[in-house]
C-alpha cells in the first residue's frame, strides 16, 4: 500500500474567506510515520503553507491554523 494511501483526512478540514482570500483549510494524518495532524493552508492564489508542528488530534490542529491565519492578518 502506498503512504497517501494513508492519508486521512480531517471531517473538520473547510474552506473560508478572510478578507479578498478564499482559504481553504485541510487537516490531515497518516503522511508520515507517526500518526499525529498536521494542517495545509491554501489561498485564491495557491500559494499553501504547511505546518511544521503536529498534532495530537485534528482539533488542535484546525485551532492552529484558524490562529495562524488570524495572526497572519
Amino acid at each position: 500500500m502506498k503512504q497517501e494511501d494513508l492519508i486521512v483526512t480531517s471531517p473538520l478540514s473547510r474552506e473560508l474567506d478572510v478578507g479578498n482570500q478564499h482559504l481553504v483549510i485541510s487537516v490531515f494524518r497518516g503522511a508520515f510515520e507517526d500518526d499525529d495532524w498536521f494542517f495545509e493552508v491554501i489561498d485564491s492564489n495557491g500559494h499553501a503553507d504547511i505546518s511544521q508542528q503536529m498534532y495530537s488530534s485534528d482539533q488542535a490542529a484546525l485551532e492552529a491554523a484558524l490562529q495562524a491565519i488570524q495572526s497572519r492578518g
